[in-house]
């Protein structure tokens, strides 16, 4: 890793909660505006470190292991996971799981240019 981007890197934490402790002093559409951008930010973030995660994945194949990092290590686990089946009970005992489903409103705010 070169040094411009070991530090830029090293620099975004604090950058990062330099734009939160201010956040509060900006007017609403500062906010907006401040929100956007950073949610863009996280969806690359997001996208990225998916990425890079399925790299280690492929890399030990169904097994665990490490990937040792400068200052960090990433620790790769495989086992097994147990969820519950939806599909499986919504077909097997219909009338449980409609009887189950819970409706309820909850607010969802999406950022668009303008």
């Amino acid at each position: 890793m070169n040094k411009q981007m070991k530090d830029d890197v090293a620099d975004l934490p604090d950058i990062v909660e330099a734009i939160i402790k201010g956040f509060s002093k900006l007017s609403a559409e500062e906010q907006v505006d401040v929100s956007a951008r950073l949610n863009a930010v996280r969806l690359k973030c997001e996208k990225h470190n998916e990425a890079v995660k399925d790299t280690f994945k492929a890399k030990f194949k169904r097994k665990g292991g490490v990937v040792p990092g400068v200052a960090f290590e990433a620790v790769v686990s495989y086992g097994p996971v147990t969820r519950l089946d939806q599909k499986y009970l919504e077909v097997t005992h219909p009338e449980e799981f409609n009887d189950s489903l819970k409706a309820s409103y909850q607010y969802r705010v999406d950022y668009k240019a303008r």
